[in-house]
């Protein structure tokens, strides 16, 4: 993770076990809030209201396989059950505007 110097441990190979990581990443994360509190004057309710709309924005929508109709994650990139690779819809906005991207960079 850290090219910049060689001797710079990496936390992430240094770090064995996920409890370990999960320490480093909470330890992170309260440093950063505390630096984010410091210099922008923001309260623990404003973090709790940006960690709500986060988690809001980022779940992943359910669908059904259409082989086996089992639950499905809208990012899945197979299924869990019996490992068919799900159609696209290229009619969710997020794809058409990949689609309008790609276009205009291959033009």
């Amino acid at each position: 993770m850290n090219n910049e110097n060689p001797t710079t441990p990496d936390p992430w190979r240094e770090t064995g076990s996920l409890e370990e990581r999960h320490q480093h990443l909470l330890h992170a994360s309260k440093a950063m809030w505390t630096l984010l509190k410091s210099r922008l004057n923001l309260t623990d309710a404003d973090l709790q209201s940006l960690l709500v709309a986060e988690a809001v924005s980022v779940q992943p929508q359910l669908t059904n396989c259409a082989v086996c109709r089992n639950p499905l994650q809208s990012t899945a990139r197979r299924c869990l059950y019996c490992g068919t690779v799900p159609q696209i819809d290229v009619k969710t906005p997020e794809l058409q505007a990949q689609l309008s991207r790609t276009r205009l960079t291959q033009q």
